[in-house]
């Protein structure tokens, strides 16, 4: 999960420049199919008044991509919280927090 925080935090550097108050921490829960593709995602809390960040964070996460999983029509589900709060105005603090992951069981 480390090597995507890269893009959320770029994300955020982005919108500090038009919100300079941006804080705060949201749950995203999000589908990776088979392919290792992002096929859903949804905001489960945040507390992030800034509805365009809050999409732009979806919207970072729905383009990443996982490894395939070999197994006919599997469906991961990753439930993830993510902190962010400013530092300085220039060194923006990220922060994320242990993954749920949900596989569904096989007959």
């Amino acid at each position: 999960m480390r090597q995507r925080h890269g893009s959320l935090l770029n994300t955020y550097n982005e919108r500090l420049r038009d919100n300079p108050n941006v804080q705060g921490k949201i749950i995203v829960k999000w589908s990776i199919n088979q392919s290792g593709i992002v096929v859903a995602g949804e905001i489960l809390y945040s507390e992030l008044d800034d509805e365009t960040f809050k999409q732009s964070i979806l919207r970072d996460i729905k383009s990443w991509t996982f490894p395939q999983i070999n197994i006919p029509d599997d469906l991961t589900t990753v439930t993830h919280w993510f902190a962010f709060s400013k530092d300085t105005p220039l060194r923006p603090v990220f922060s994320s927090g242990n993954s749920i992951t949900e596989r569904p069981t096989r007959p």
